[in-house]
C-alpha cells in the first residue's frame, strides 16, 4: 500500500482544495461588490425619481388647470369673452378680481402663483373681424412677484373661439 503524504488528500477524496476555496471566495467577493454598486446606483436613481415625480405632478396639475380654464372660457361663451375683452389683444390675470367674469374660474393648483388668459385675433396680423374669431391662450406661472407673471410660463395652452354666425 501506498502511504498518504501529510496535508495532501488522496486522489478521489471528497472535499475542496485550497485553490478551489480561494477561487470560490474571490467570486463571492466580486458578486457582493457588484451587487453593492447596483444597489447604490438604484438608490441614487430613486432619489432622482422623487424630483422627477414632483415635476411630473406639477406638469399634470398645470395641464389640468389650463384645460379647466379653457373649458371655463368656453362655458362663458363668446359674448362674455368679448364683453370681458372688447379690444384685442388683452390679458386677464388669474386669480381674477371679484368684478371679473373669471372670478369663478378654477383655482390655481398648489405650487403656482398666478395665471393669465390672453386674447388676440386669430393670426396676430389683424384685418379680420375681431368680433367673430379669437385666439385664447392660457398661461400658468410658478413665479409671480407682486402678482405679475415673472419669467417664462410653466405651461401654455391655446384654443380658438368663434362667434356663432347665423346660418342661412
Amino acid at each position: 500500500m501506498r502511504s498518504v503524504e501529510r496535508g495532501r488528500p488522496r486522489a478521489g477524496a471528497p472535499g475542496f482544495t485550497t485553490l478551489e476555496s480561494l477561487v470560490a471566495l474571490l467570486l463571492i467577493v466580486a458578486v457582493v461588490v457588484l451587487t453593492g454598486r447596483v444597489i447604490v446606483t438604484t438608490l441614487t436613481l430613486v432619489g432622482r425619481g422623487a424630483n422627477d415625480e414632483l415635476g411630473a405632478r406639477l406638469r399634470s396639475q398645470a395641464t389640468a388647470w389650463t384645460q379647466g380654464v379653457v373649458e371655463y372660457t368656453r362655458k362663458l361663451g363668446f359674448p362674455a369673452l368679448v364683453a370681458e375683452c372688447p379690444t384685442v389683444p388683452c390679458s386677464i390675470p388669474l386669480p381674477a378680481g371679484a368684478g371679473s367674469r373669471y372670478a369663478q374660474a378654477p383655482a390655481l393648483p398648489l405650487g403656482f402663483q398666478c395665471g393669465v388668459v390672453r386674447l388676440a385675433d386669430w393670426d396676430g396680423a389683424g384685418g379680420r373681424d375681431p368680433s367673430t374669431l379669437r385666439l385664447v391662450t392660457v398661461e400658468i406661472f410658478t413665479n409671480c412677484p407682486g402678482g405679475s407673471p415673472g419669467g417664462p410660463p410653466f405651461l401654455i395652452a391655446h384654443t380658438g373661439m368663434a362667434a356663432r354666425v347665423p346660418g342661412p
